[in-house]
C-alpha cells in the first residue's frame, strides 16, 4: 500500500512536471502577430525595422536572430581598418552577437610592431629615474597612435599605496618596428596600488603588464604582489584594471598567510587567505566579475574558512606585535581570540592543558605554528599568548617540550630543549612580562 502511495505521487510530480515544461513551451512560441511583423522585418532587411521588432517584441524567440541581422547590417557600414570605427562600435553594442568577432579584430588592428625589448629601450630614454626592476613596460597600438605604457610599482618619491603610470608616443602617429623616429613622454599620473595592511612595503608584478577589453573598453591589467621586507608570513595578492580613459579603477584582492615564508616571486607563491570583495557579492561590476575570473583561476590562492582566517589572522597579528618575543623583548602583547575562531575550537578539544587558580592554558601544533592559548577562569575570555613556527627537526631545531605554571598561578614556564640543552622563558599572564633563564 506504501509502495502504491509512493509510485503514485512520483506518477503526479512527473505529469506536473511535464504538464509545466508544455506551459513553459507555449509561453514561448510567438503570436501571429508576431510572426507576421518578424517576416515583414525579414522582407524589409533594414536597420529600422530591425529596431521596429526589436523595440515591440524584445524577449520574442526571433529576437537573437534581428539583433544579429541588425548589428551586421551596421557593421557592414563601418571602416573595419580603423580601430576607431571598430572600437565605437564595441561600445554601443556592448550585448551583441557579434561581439566576439569584433573584440578579436580590434586586438588585430591594434596589435603593435614593437618588441618588448625595443619598448623597454624607448621609456629608458624617455623616464629619468627609469628602473627595471620596479617597472613594467607594455607597446600599444591604441586608436589613434602607438604608445608605451610604463607602469612604476615602487615610485620613490611617492606613498607605498601609490604606483605611477607613464605614457610614450612618437611624433608620428604610427611607428615602425625598430621604433625609429622621435618618442616623446606625453603623461606621467600616480595611480593606486591596493593595499591593506600598512606594514606592507615591497611590491612586485604577478606576470606581464597587459592591454584588456571589458565592457567594451579598453584597459590596462595588473597584477601584482605585496609583502613585508622584515616578515615573510603575510602576502596580499592583487589585480587591478586601469581605463585607458583615466576613469576610476577596479581592484580586487586576496590576503592571508605566505605558505612559503619566503619573499615571494612571480609564479612562486602560495597564499591560504581571503578576498575582501567575496563579502560584498552584491551588484558586483562586469569589471570586478572579470577580475574574479582571473582569481579563481589562480592556483596559488587557497581559500580560508572564516574560522581558520580569524586564526591566523590572530597568529600573524601576534607575530607582528611580538617580533623579539624569543630573544630580548621584556614584554608580550596578547590577542583576544574571538569565540568563532578555530583557535578556539582547538583550545576546546585539547588533551594536556595546564591549569592553575586563574588560568587553564594549551600548547598546540596549529596551522604550521606552536601556539599557546589560554582562557581566564574570571572572564572566560580566550588570549594568544604565543606563536611561533612549528618545529620540524627535534633533533636539531628548538621546541617547547612542556609547559607548567608556578606558585603564584600567573606565571607560565616554557620549557624548550634543543639538541642536549635546554632553557625557560617565563610570561606573566597578568603583567604580561617576559623573562628567560637557562
Amino acid at each position: 500500500m506504501k509502495y502504491s502511495y509512493i509510485r503514485f505521487f512520483s506518477c503526479c510530480l512527473i505529469l506536473a512536471a511535464v504538464s509545466f515544461s508544455s506551459a513553459s513551451a507555449q509561453d514561448q512560441l510567438p503570436t501571429k502577430a508576431e510572426t507576421k511583423l518578424y517576416n515583414k522585418t525579414i522582407s524589409k532587411a533594414s536597420i529600422s525595422a530591425y529596431n521596429k521588432f526589436l523595440n515591440k517584441y524584445p524577449l520574442s524567440v526571433y529576437s537573437e536572430r534581428i539583433l544579429t541581422l541588425r548589428d551586421s547590417t551596421e557593421f557592414s557600414l563601418i571602416d573595419k581598418g580603423n580601430a576607431a570605427s571598430v572600437d565605437a562600435f564595441l561600445r554601443a553594442h556592448k550585448s551583441s552577437p557579434l561581439k566576439g568577432k569584433v573584440e578579436a579584430l580590434l586586438e588585430e588592428l591594434c596589435r603593435c610592431p614593437l618588441s618588448q625589448n625595443v619598448a623597454q629601450d624607448i621609456a629608458s630614454a624617455n623616464i629619468a629615474a627609469y628602473d627595471a626592476s620596479t617597472m613594467l613596460v607594455l607597446p600599444v597600438r591604441e586608436l589613434e597612435r602607438d604608445c608605451v605604457f610604463v607602469i612604476d610599482l615602487m615610485p620613490k618619491d611617492l606613498q607605498f599605496n601609490q604606483m605611477r603610470l607613464y605614457s610614450i608616443a612618437p611624433d608620428a602617429a604610427f611607428s615602425d618596428a625598430d621604433g625609429s623616429g622621435n618618442w616623446n613622454l606625453i603623461s606621467e599620473r600616480a595611480i593606486e596600488k591596493y593595499c591593506l595592511d600598512p606594514s606592507m612595503d615591497r611590491t612586485i608584478a604577478d606576470g606581464a603588464l597587459s592591454l584588456v577589453n571589458v565592457v567594451g573598453a579598453r584597459m590596462l591589467k595588473l597584477d601584482y604582489l605585496n609583502w613585508n621586507s622584515q616578515s615573510n608570513f603575510k602576502l596580499e595578492w592583487c589585480s587591478t584594471l586601469i581605463p585607458l580613459d583615466g576613469s576610476a579603477q577596479t581592484n580586487l584582492m586576496f590576503y592571508g598567510r605566505n605558505m612559503l615564508n619566503k619573499a615571494p616571486a612571480a609564479a612562486t607563491y602560495s597564499i591560504e587567505g581571503q578576498s575582501p570583495e567575496t563579502l560584498s557579492l552584491t551588484g558586483m561590476s562586469q569589471e570586478l566579475s572579470y577580475l574574479f575570473q582571473g582569481m579563481n583561476g589562480n592556483d596559488a590562492l587557497k581559500p580560508l574558512s572564516e574560522a581558520d582566517a580569524m586564526s591566523d589572522e590572530a597568529i600573524l597579528w601576534w607575530l607582528d606585535k611580538n617580533p623579539r618575543a624569543e630573544t630580548s623583548a621584556k614584554s608580550v602583547k596578547m590577542g583576544t581570540l574571538k569565540n568563532e575562531s578555530s583557535l578556539v575550537s582547538a583550545f576546546k578539544n585539547a588533551k594536556g592543558k595546564e591549569s592553575s587558580s586563574r588560568y587553564s592554558v594549551a600548547c598546540m601544533d596549529f596551522r604550521g605554528y606552536t601556539v599557546i592559548v589560554s582562557q581566564s577562569k574570571s572572564s572566560k575570555e580566550y588570549s594568544l599568548i604565543w606563536a611561533e613556527p612549528k618545529c620540524e627537526n627535534k633533533s636539531l631545531e628548538k621546541y617547547i617540550r612542556s609547559i607548567y605554571f608556578d606558585n603564584d598561578g600567573t606565571t607560565l614556564n616554557l620549557l624548550y630543549y634543543k639538541a642536549k640543552t635546554s632553557f625557560k622563558i617565563k610570561i606573566n599572564l597578568s603583567s604580561k612580562t617576559l623573562a628567560r633563564t637557562r
